[in-house]
């Protein structure tokens, strides 16, 4: 497996006169904003199981970071840990340390379609047997600017399940991170102006898809919700920290949803901040 800081290099073959090598030496030096690279987000748009089944599914998040590590989110959880890529064969290998999808290694070997989109065929072999394959998924990559990053594990620290018991002010601050992380979400989607920002890779206790409002979930909705608490208790005074501000924000009128639900989180965390209301409720 060759070294993450070394994988991407690409060469120019000289192929006619001085203006032809001209062009791509200056396409070289200007950073080749059609360049293929793996260190990026990249957001899956299509799954399909070994026997065929076509999914559809929009619900995977992966992020190679340039150290070397990578996080992934999908259905039922995330994972961290560690990626290296065969660039003759064309293979990422993913070995997780922390968390509870995906916690065994995988191979994914790719096919670049385009700059912006990846076929990947997932086995859990390192020499990618056929009979091995496990799915394969299509992803693209939003590009542009890498920040702000919400897939980053420092900004997704709200998801780890406590230990022990978690006190009122406890509950707040995980409610606060989660804010911030979903108001990294919806910039992040607005600076990258996605077509589609997929939203199944994380709980929803807000619901926020929709073009002509936002809406708190229904408790048949909040089951990956419950499990960033140490129980439903908690989980419940976490809901109603988020239900209590929502009720207050001023819906910002705009076609342009995304900025509109970051509008909505900026109000809510300042909502939050500024007073402890299941406190106030105790009194």
């Amino acid at each position: 497996m060759k070294s993450t800081s070394t994988k991407y290099q690409r060469g120019y073959r000289y192929i006619g006169g001085p203006v032809v090598f001209m062009s791509l030496l200056l396409t070289a030096c200007s950073g080749g904003t059609d360049k293929f690279k793996l260190e990026q987000a990249w957001l899956s748009k299509k799954y399909v199981t070994a026997s065929g089944l076509d999914l559809g599914d929009a619900s995977r998040v992966i992020k190679f970071y340039r150290d070397g590590s990578y996080a992934f989110f999908g259905p039922g959880g995330y994972n961290y840990g560690k990626w290296t890529e065969d660039a003759n064969t064309q293979t990422i290998q993913l070995k997780p340390k922390k968390g509870k999808l995906e916690a065994i290694d995988a191979y994914w070997r790719y096919q670049v379609q385009s700059p912006k989109e990846m076929k990947v065929r997932i086995y859990r072999e390192p020499l990618a047997p056929p009979a091995a394959l496990e799915a394969t998924m299509v992803l693209t990559a939003p590009g542009g600017k890498p920040d702000p990053d919400p897939f980053s594990p420092d900004v997704n620290a709200w998801r780890e399940k406590p230990q022990q018991e978690e006190d009122l002010s406890a509950i707040r601050g995980r409610v606060l991170k989660y804010l911030r992380f979903l108001e990294a979400v919806w910039s992040y989607a607005e600076k990258q102006q996605v077509a589609t920002m997929p939203t199944a890779w994380f709980p929803r206790p807000i619901l926020m898809e929709y073009s002509n409002g936002v809406r708190m979930a229904y408790s048949t909705e909040l089951d990956d919700w419950n499990e960033c608490f140490y129980d439903s208790a908690a989980a419940v005074k976490g809901y109603q920290y988020l239900s209590g501000a929502l009720r207050e924000i001023q819906l910002l009128e705009t076609p342009n949803r995304f900025e509109r639900n970051r509008d909505c989180i900026e109000q809510m965390i300042k909502i939050i901040e500024s007073r402890d209301m299941l406190q106030e409720k105790r009194k």
